[in-house]
């Protein structure tokens, strides 16, 4: 019994390992059959070792030295407006965008105070002017009474010659009596009545000689009123003086309460309503009333880079566009530059004075400012990309096509702008320079060269 179950056993797997088989041949069968036939490819035929190239030729003309560079407006002009007084604000006539002109009064402050200081100094000079006349008057009466003085000691002088001419002759009669006498030619009593009148006219002199004196000392005593009289319209000129600088200062304090745009421009800011407070500048750190700004002309600020700061002068000629007005392009030259670079930036500021009448240009607008430094030279110019290598101390490398074959060439390069670049030797206008040299182009490579169309 065991052998047959064991020659049953032997059957089924016999059974089962033949159904296998036949599976595994009927899904491969099955497989091949629903891929498609591989067709019959031809090998392919050897590349070409010629490498195609594109040429072009440099141009005749340097290249210009310019960059661009951001750059802001300002305004050119614009006035922080402080109070000088204190007071309440009474009068306000513009406000933020208001246009307004040189000297036009913007607002005004009611300073009481200040016009009963106005009155006062007048007042006080009024007094101190009538003074002055009153001196004047009493000056002209001294110079009057010293001139008096002087005509009196002229009389008193005369009258003493005229004394002194009298005592001469009566001294001479006298004598001439008395000689007489002694020779009894005339009576004795004759001789004292000569006697008398010599005495008489001597008298007469002593009299005159004082009368000289009193009036010598009535001209210096007239002098002096004269002096002093002078002295008190030079005190009272003085005090008048003092009264007219004192009126005008009030006067100007008053004025301070006017707030006057010192230029034709715009209001930017205004910082008080009618009726506030407005406290002096000089009292307080208070914002300003007003700020106005000259439009009409605007200053644009640069900053020029470290590399560029030798070919940058005052008159170079700029192209500006500001980012808030497309399709505009603003020309000018540059007004001034600073001579001076910014240690921490290591830029030197410009700026372009750019006339405004339209009002379009505003403060802080940003843009782009382009800077001719300098004109192109007579020498030749590549596009940049027919460079190849790193460039160093103004050499650089290009491939040239002779005889169809490339050869890597040294060159000597001056300005550079990123999209063409100045040849100073090494490269002729006659060379086709290769342009984009291929990946991996050596010198010596056999090339197929075609002009470029550009």
């Amino acid at each position: 019994m065991a052998k047959a179950i064991r020659k049953r056993t032997w059957i089924f797997g016999a059974v089962v390992a033949a159904g296998a088989v036949g599976a595994i041949n009927y899904f491969r069968v099955s497989t091949d059959a629903a891929q498609p036939a591989v067709p019959h490819v031809k090998p392919a035929t050897a590349p070409s070792t010629v490498t195609r190239v594109t040429t072009t030729r440099a141009q005749a003309g340097g290249a210009a030295r310019q960059t661009s560079l951001p750059c802001s407006a300002h305004w050119h002009d614009h006035a922080d407006l402080f109070a000088k007084v204190s007071g309440y604000l009474e009068e306000q006539n513009v406000d933020i965008g208001s246009p307004v002109e040189k000297g036009q009064v913007l607002s005004r402050i009611a300073v009481p105070e200040l016009e009963s200081d106005i009155e006062h100094a007048e007042a006080t000079r009024e007094q101190t002017l009538a003074a002055v006349k009153q001196a004047e008057a009493r000056k002209a009466a001294a110079v009057i009474g010293q001139r008096v003085a002087e005509a009196t000691h002229a009389k008193a002088i005369a009258d003493r010659g005229r004394w002194v001419a009298e005592h001469t002759f009566r001294e001479k009669e006298y004598q001439r009596f008395k000689a007489l006498n002694k020779s009894d030619s005339v009576q004795a009593a004759l001789v004292d009545e000569k006697l008398f009148q010599l005495q008489s006219v001597e008298a007469g002199v002593q009299s005159a000689e004082a009368a000289v004196l009193t009036s010598r000392e009535q001209i210096a005593a007239a002098q002096a009123q004269t002096d002093l009289a002078d002295a008190d319209v030079s005190a009272a000129k003085a005090h008048a003086h003092v009264a007219t600088a004192a009126l005008n200062k009030a006067k100007l304090y008053a004025s301070f309460a006017e707030i006057v745009s010192p230029y034709d421009g715009v209001i930017t800011v205004r910082n008080y309503h009618r009726g506030d407070f407005i406290r002096s500048a000089e009292k307080g750190n208070g914002p300003p009333m007003f700020v106005v700004a000259r439009t009409s002309l605007v200053r644009v600020v640069v900053y020029i880079p470290d590399k560029e700061v030798p070919y940058a002068h005052v008159g170079d000629a700029v192209s500006i566009e500001f980012d808030s007005l497309p399709g505009r392009v603003f020309a000018g030259t540059l007004s001034r530059i600073a001579y001076s670079e910014d240690r921490n930036t290591r830029s030197m500021r410009a700026e372009v004075d750019l006339p405004n009448e339209d009002g379009a240009i505003v403060d802080q607008m940003y843009g782009r400012m382009q800077i001719q430094l300098e004109p192109s030279a007579e020498t030749l110019t590549l596009p940049s990309v027919c460079l190849v290598g790193d460039l160093a101390a103004g050499k650089g490398q290009v491939f040239i096509v002779r005889d169809g074959v490339a050869r890597k060439e040294s060159i000597s390069i001056g300005a550079h702008d990123g999209v063409n670049v100045e040849i100073l030797d090494g490269v002729t206008a006659e060379d086709n320079v290769i342009v984009r040299p291929p990946a991996g182009l050596s010198d010596g490579t056999e090339v197929h060269a075609e002009a470029s169309r550009s």
